[in-house]
């Protein structure tokens, strides 16, 4: 199993070249690696406090909505049901947000080209 997870763990690493090339102006590249490269600490941390408050308010509302005796698992079922429902809507539509190109509003194509210029 953890080859699997180091196969994709390394997986990580072209994106984050392929973001570099793509995004970052020449002179930032270093700046832009690291950045990127800090994920591994931060999204843990992201990720788990995010989680924690969703569940905080979601489960204890989904359990008071199908929840009437906490001992029958037919009404608990629909507690994960709902739960694995909402999660799969959020991963699809996010699909649709999250692209591989940066917005154009945030297109800084001028910027780097003078900065790249002034390099030479």
């Amino acid at each position: 199993m953890l080859f699997y997870q180091g196969l994709a763990y390394s997986a990580d690493f072209a994106a984050i070249g392929l973001m570099t090339v793509r995004w970052a102006p020449l002179s930032e590249t270093a700046t832009f690696v690291a950045l990127l490269t800090a994920f591994t600490g931060i999204s843990s941390t992201v990720t788990n406090s995010v989680t924690g408050l969703i569940s905080l308010f979601s489960a204890p509302a989904l359990v008071a909505i199908f929840v009437t005796n906490e001992s029958d698992r037919h009404q608990w079922f629909w507690v994960y049901l709902v739960l694995g429902a909402l999660m799969i809507m959020i991963n699809f539509i996010s699909y649709f947000i999250f692209t591989h190109e940066p917005a154009e509003w945030t297109n800084t194509s001028s910027i780097v080209e003078r900065k790249n210029d002034n390099l030479i």
